[in-house]
This record gives C-alpha cells, structure tokens and sequence, in this order.
C-alpha cells in the first residue's frame, strides 16, 4: 500500500471511529413505577406515585361479609386519601391465594347482588292561596317542609292508600290559615278534583271530575249549609255576596271514597285560605340488592374528593374489559421482609356513586399487591 493512501485510512478512522462511547440513557431510579393512565368520565387522567401527588399502598383486610380483601391503591400524598383504587376478593374463606385469582381467564367485576326495582311513587305537592303568604310550612309523613312546592317519593305499598298533608301559611295581613287535606295514590280506587267556574257574579257552577272505576255518586256541602248529590252544581248567590265559598266534596265508587276541599274567592276582599294540588307519578327506581360474598371478584373503585365511584354500585355493560395483563414479583425497598407483587392491569366499564354514573375507557394500572 502506498504511504498517501494509508494515512489517508487512518484519517478516515479517526475521524469516524475514535468518537467517544455514550452509553443509552437508563430511566432513574425514582421513576414511577405504580401508574393509572386512561380516560375517566370522557376526561383523559393520569396517576403516578411520585411520593409528591401520589403514592402506592397496599393492604389486605377483611370486609364486611368477612372476606378477605386485597387492595392495592393510589392515594393523594397530601391527604392520604384514596384516589384509584383495585380490590381483590379471596376464592373462599380458606382460599385466599392472590395469585390464583390473577391466574383466571376472566375475573369477575363485581356488583353488591343484582340491582333491584322498587315500585314508587313520585308525588308533586303545590298549594293555591287566596291571599298573599308570607311563610308556608308542610308536614307530609313525619316530616316538615316550607315552600311552595313540594317533591316526594314514596314507596309503594298495598295497605298505604293516601298521605295526609297539613299546609300552614300566615298572611301578610296578619291572618294565618292551615289545611288539613289528603293525598289519594292510584292504588287507593278513586281520586277526584273540583272544577269551580263563575257563569256570572252571582252563579257559579261547580263540578266534580272523578277518576279510577265506575258507578260514582257525589255529595256536596257548601259554607252556607246548601248541599247536592250531581255530578254538576250551580249555586246561586244572594246579595250581598259572601267573599269567599268553602266546598266540601264526597265522591264514592265501587273501589274507595275521597273527600275533596275547595276554597274559592268570589270578590276581591277574600283572603287567607289555602287550596292543594297534586300529581301522582308512578315509576320504577333501582335499588341495591342484599350484598353476597362474591367471591373471586374485582372491585375498581376511583374517588372524587370524599365521593366513590365504584364498580359495586352498577352492572356492568356487555362491552366491558377487567384483564390481568402481566404480574411479577416486586420487593419494597421500605419494607423488605414482605413480599409484592406488581400487577398490570386494564378496565373499560361504568362506575357510580349510586346516582350518577361515569365512564372509564382503558384505563391501565400498574399497582401493588401484599401476599
């Protein structure tokens, strides 16, 4: 080889081959390695123990039912309450090996039993004064209300037909007045409401409109001692006309018997009395169901402030995904003579509070587990 072209070589792998070595990066020690990362109520979230915002926990602990739970969690590091949390219940009593349950095919998400539906009734309560009110009160089964309108749920009930209600108003003017009225619920027969409607200043036709069965008869009663037994009434006034009429109305079918109350004004000087008015609604509302052991569940459970959104709560929709994607063995620098495992795992499915219901969308958490 001639002198020109070797040192021209060894420029070439000098210059290309003698660069310092730089070893790939490795990721720092405190990396987090306890995660949660996924969208939760349309909103995409991410949670790392950091020891600063969040740190891992894990326990085992037995629940209500008396089994065992094992529990790994993310918690807020300020306050040291739960944000994401991932229970494991045991197979059985005397089965509680955690690893045997990561080992399934497909873990269970659990509900507390299946949600129940209760029959009820939904009751809108407002009340008409003649007068100006100045404070209102209610009691309705026990309990008091003020306010001019007034919403209830009460449960259906055979043997319950009809809720007594007491309005209480005072008057700007200085009167006061209470009602003592009832509610009458579709399971009682019959209802009825009274349609009062002034023909000229001194006549007024009232008239009864009933509902539920057949075959009914009216019997009316009037403030000045007049009474009548149609459907329709016509009630002549003398002069000088009183303020106001105070109706007291007997409707009877087949099924039951109401009694309706009607104060109405027939001058302007009338005042200080009240009138109610209702609806009743029936409807179906879901209700938790007796709580079983459950065994070999999942339960995933995320924390709003004090508010858990939790698995048990709702059922889960044929879509949804609870998967073990990878376990390991992980030591605990903090406390080396126990044993953990890291668990990797994925969900897709509702949770709730009870009320409100919020969806999570892969969300992947890589938590710790006491054995």
């Amino acid at each position: 080889m001639n002198k020109l072209l070797a040192i021209s070589l060894l420029s070439v792998l000098w210059l290309t081959g003698c660069k310092p070595f730089t070893p790939e990066e490795t990721p720092e020690a405190n990396t987090p390695i306890f995660v949660a990362t996924g969208s939760i109520d349309g909103v995409s979230s991410s949670f790392a123990a950091d020891g600063e915002s969040f740190n891992a926990e894990s326990t085992q602990e037995n629940d209500s039912l008396n089994v065992l739970t094992h529990q790994g969690l993310l918690e807020n590091a300020q306050s040291n309450t739960p944000a994401l949390e991932v229970i494991f219940r045991s197979f059985s009593n005397t089965n509680t090996d955690l690893i045997a349950i990561l080992n399934k095919e497909d873990i269970p998400v659990r509900h507390v039993s299946a949600i129940d539906s209760k029959a009820f009734y939904l009751v809108l309560l407002s009340a008409d004064f003649i007068g100006d009110p100045q404070s209102i009160s209610w009691e309705v089964l026990g309990e008091t209300y003020s306010g001019n309108n007034i919403e209830i749920e009460v449960e259906t009930d055979p043997s319950i037909t009809r809720i007594p209600v007491s309005i209480f108003a005072s008057f700007v003017d200085g009167c006061q007045s209470t009602l003592i009225d009832t509610v009458y619920l579709p399971n009682h027969g019959c209802d009825a409401h009274i349609a009062a409607n002034m023909i000229d200043s001194a006549v007024m036709e009232y008239s009864a409109n009933a509902i539920g069965g057949t075959g009914y008869t009216y019997a009316w009663e009037f403030i000045g001692g007049q009474k009548a037994l149609s459907r329709d009434v016509k009630l002549f006034y003398a002069q000088p006309i009183i303020d106001k009429e105070s109706v007291l109305l007997k409707v009877s079918n087949e099924n039951n018997t109401v009694f309706k109350k009607l104060n109405f004004a027939l001058t302007g000087n009338a005042s200080c009395a009240i009138n109610l008015n209702y609806s009743v609604t029936p409807f179906l509302k879901s209700v938790p169901g007796v709580a079983q052991a459950d065994y070999g569940q999942v339960v995933i459970n995320y924390y709003v402030n004090s508010t858990r959104f939790s698995s048990e709560n709702i059922v889960q929709p044929s879509d949804r995904e609870f998967k073990v994607i990878s376990y390991e063995e992980y030591v605990d620098e903090f406390a080396p003579e126990k044993t953990y495992l890291k668990v990797n795992m994925k969900f897709t499915g509702l949770l709730s509070d009870g009320g409100r219901t919020i969806i999570v969308k892969d969300l992947v958490l890589t938590l710790p587990f006491e054995l």
